[in-house]
Parts: C-alpha cells; structure tokens; sequence
C-alpha cells in the first residue's frame, strides 16, 4: 500500500494543507486539500474519496477536483461515508446552491459524482483496499477508518477524542 499525505492540518497557509491521505494514488482519505496538494494529471487519477466527517478541513476541494475533471473522458468520482456524512454533502454542498449537484450532471444516467453511503465496523471494497468505518468521538457524527490490503493495515482517526470504546482481540484479552 502507498500512502502519501496531502495534508495534515486543521487550517491552511502557503505551507500547511487540509487534511487529505492519498493510497496508491487513486483512493483519498479525505480531501482537504487535493487540489492544492496534486497537480491536474495527478488529480485525475484520484476516482474515490472516503470521508471521515463533513467539516470544511476535510471536504473543502471536492467541487474543485470534480470542476477541473469534468470535462475529462471517463471522469467519475465517488464518495463514500456513512450516511449522516453523505446526508450532509447533499443537503450542504452539492445542492445547486452551494455548488452544482454533480450526482445529476452531465445527466441522470451517467452522473460524474456518485455519493456511496458505507455501514459502521463492516468491511467494504474500494479499488482492491478493504475500509471499516469506526465510529469516533467529534462534534458532528464522525468515522476513523482501518484501511487493508494484502501487504498490512493502517488506522486512520482524523479528528476525535476518547471514545470510550474497548474493544477485545482474542479471547480474555482487551485493548
């Protein structure tokens, strides 16, 4: 698994970028700061974002990616979260006021935005990388994700605090 980070940080200055982790340069874990972080060629290769929450540090340059790309053959997004998250991005971003609603452009048969609602601690695929969804603890619902493949596993929490949850690996033993 290839992992880069785009960005790390809450805010953005000519130096720091929102958060945004790109895997095997086609599935991005939130997308703070796609655009300013990839350049065009780069961007079109990204097909899938997994989003951990609604906030503006972590979605701020999806309509940016979707408006450079649109025009490009074959370019389609998808957008996976849980459904408050996905909820969230119809009700507030793509909703024609805030931004085109681009899960009905060029037309409602082969929308360029697909927005896939993902169920909490069930494994779901995307582009050959295995996600869980986790519940974490924020100010609007939020996940963390373990993302997998068949070379290891990485925890991905974005913005929380303690959850309280315990959870048990094998028999008699917690943490």
């Amino acid at each position: 698994m290839k992992i880069e980070v785009i960005g790390g940080y809450g805010g953005e200055s000519i130096d720091c970028r929102m958060t945004c982790v790109l895997i095997n340069d086609r599935i991005a874990l939130d997308a703070g700061s796609l655009t300013q972080g990839l350049e065009l060629e780069r961007q079109a290769r990204v097909s899938s974002i997994v989003l951990t929450h609604s906030h503006l540090d972590h979605t701020c340059s999806l309509p940016f990616l979707i408006d450079n790309n649109f025009s490009a053959p074959g370019f389609t997004l998808r957008i996976y979260a849980i459904p408050e998250v996905i909820a969230s991005m119809r009700d507030h971003l793509f909703n024609n006021h805030t931004w085109p609603d681009f899960t009905c452009l060029p037309n409602d048969l082969t929308p360029v935005l697909k927005l896939v609602e993902v169920p909490l601690e069930k494994p779901f695929a995307v582009n050959g990388i295995t996600l869980r969804a986790i519940k974490v603890s924020h100010l609007v619902p939020t996940t963390g994700f373990i993302v997998e493949d068949d070379s290891g596993a990485i925890a991905y929490s974005s913005d929380t605090g303690p959850t309280g949850l315990v959870r048990t690996g094998r028999k008699g033993a917690k943490g």
